[in-house]
């Protein structure tokens, strides 16, 4: 058995450097074969909703939450907050972009547990309440929160893209220019309707937007059918990081 401990200690100048309480570890995940042990430096974002905890990690903890995903949805994972169990969980599919939804089996526990995986205050303070965990089985992609973090429109179709059904984004700068790239990969289900609506109605428009603002408006030439966008989006590089943010977590847009 292998036990990393994962602190986040290098953060983009980009960024907001977070301040937390405490730096040691409070939350456990594990595969077998292999557990790491987390501290809150570990995620850019946490959020309760309902009985669900909604992480966002920060791009050099992602690949660790990869890497335990990869294996989906066979692969239970187990889990821990301050030394309480909770039941193994599954992902529909391997997440890539760093948001996952840990499920707790109780809103109160959920609540309690943000404090806690922000660093706001250790587990020691915490008195998180016991939980009594039932079986999380293999399910489909919960449904999206009220404000998803990118919205695809042709010619009057709708549709949502949103964690973990957005593979990957990155910021791409030409050399010669301080004109910066967005470029979204999507998931499956995402691609498969650009394909269709997009073939379906070649000469029309498609929109882009995040967070009700609209990133791109633009001809539809031919059939979209690789899931890749890619489209200028100014030289701020902070306000591109947040565009990129949105719509890899739709936390933001909240």
């Amino acid at each position: 058995m292998m036990t990393r401990l994962f602190h986040w200690g290098v953060v983009s100048a980009a960024l907001a450097t977070p301040v937390f309480a405490q730096s040691g570890p409070v939350m456990q995940l594990g595969i077998p074969g292999d557990t790491v042990m987390i501290s809150p430096s570990a995620f850019t974002s946490v959020e309760a909703r309902g009985d669900m905890l909604v992480l966002l990690a920060h791009r050099g903890f992602a690949p660790v939450i990869a890497d335990y995903t990869a294996n989906a949805p066979h692969q239970a994972i187990s889990v821990s907050i301050c030394d309480v169990a909770l039941a193994p969980f599954t992902v529909p599919a391997p997440v890539s972009n760093g948001y996952i939804e840990v499920p707790t089996a109780s809103a109160a526990f959920a609540e309690a547990a943000v404090s806690v995986l922000q660093g706001q205050i250790g587990c020691d303070a915490a008195a998180l309440p016991q939980v009594e965990p039932a079986a999380v089985s293999p399910a489909e992609n919960p449904a999206p929160p009220a404000n998803p973090g990118l919205h695809l429109a042709v010619s009057g179709e709708e549709h949502y893209a949103w964690p973990p059904g957005i593979a990957r984004t990155r910021l791409l700068r030409s050399e010669g220019t301080d004109v910066l790239t967005l470029e979204i990969e999507l998931g499956p289900g995402a691609t498969a309707w650009m394909a269709d609506a997009t073939t379906r109605n070649i000469g029309s428009e498609i929109q882009i937007s995040t967070c009700g603002d609209i990133l791109i408006t633009g001809p539809i030439p031919y059939p979209f059918t690789e899931g890749i966008l890619a489209f200028p989006i100014g030289a701020d590089q902070v306000r591109a990081m947040e565009i990129a943010e949105n719509i890899t977590s739709a936390i933001s847009c909240n």
